[in-house]
């Protein structure tokens, strides 16, 4: 909110407000349609929770950071007991992790991955407790701040030390049926050759051998 003079105009027939203070010039317009419905979005059972202090886990990230940021993004989130890992790996770097303290220690072991852009975000200037929330690795997470709104962040599918890698799709086969054959077309390039015969009494348009004219011309004289 500006602490100075504050200038609101209006049209109610268009739907349009204007505000003004200083040099700044705000115009906003009112929509038609329906706010969309964000309360399913919010995860409400969560049995995997971890309460940690914002200071310390602006510095883990501020360790990783960097190295996140050249392997897609990805951090990694795991915790046990009374304490818990900040990961991020690279290629080219290799990995690099930290450690935040728990301030209650956990019944349930967790984790999950989130890009490093999204926690950065909220954790600027975080001093206060945080508290984490999530289902499973594969569903959004929830972090609470008293005083704040609670925020809501999507995870990021990585494979976990110990996970099986899935396992590629099977490839089609080379070969293909004698149904599926007939029913593709059949090529007849230049070069080809005609993959089935003609039809029994199909008449056949035989090639011509095309004849050179000759050259008619005086003889030369010796």
């Amino acid at each position: 909110t500006a602490k100075r003079l504050l200038r609101l105009e209006y049209d109610l027939g268009k739907h349009l407000a204007r505000f003004t203070f200083g040099k700044v010039c705000l115009s906003t317009q009112l929509v038609d349609g329906t706010f969309p419905n964000y309360g399913p979005l919010i995860p409400t059972d969560l049995p995997q929770r971890a309460s940690f202090m914002g200071g310390d886990m602006r510095q883990a990230l501020d360790l990783v950071r960097d190295v996140a940021r050249g392997g897609s993004g990805i951090v990694r989130l795991s915790w046990e007991g009374e304490g818990m890992t900040v990961m991020a790996t690279a290629t080219e770097i290799g990995e690099v992790t930290a450690q935040v303290r728990l301030l209650v220690p956990c019944t349930a072991a967790g984790k999950i991955a989130i890009d490093v852009k999204y926690l950065t975000e909220y954790f600027k200037g975080q001093e206060g407790i945080v508290s984490m929330g999530v289902r499973d690795p594969s569903a959004p997470a929830m972090f609470t701040t008293p005083g704040m709104p609670d925020v809501v962040m999507m995870p990021m599918f990585v494979q976990w030390d110990g996970e099986a890698p899935k396992q590629p799709a099977p490839e089609a086969p080379t070969g293909q049926s004698e149904e599926a054959t007939s029913a593709q077309p059949i090529p007849t390039g230049e070069g080809q050759e005609a993959a089935s015969e003609p039809a029994e009494g199909a008449e056949i348009d035989a090639p011509t051998e095309e004849t050179k004219p000759r050259r008619r011309g005086r003889k030369k004289q010796k």
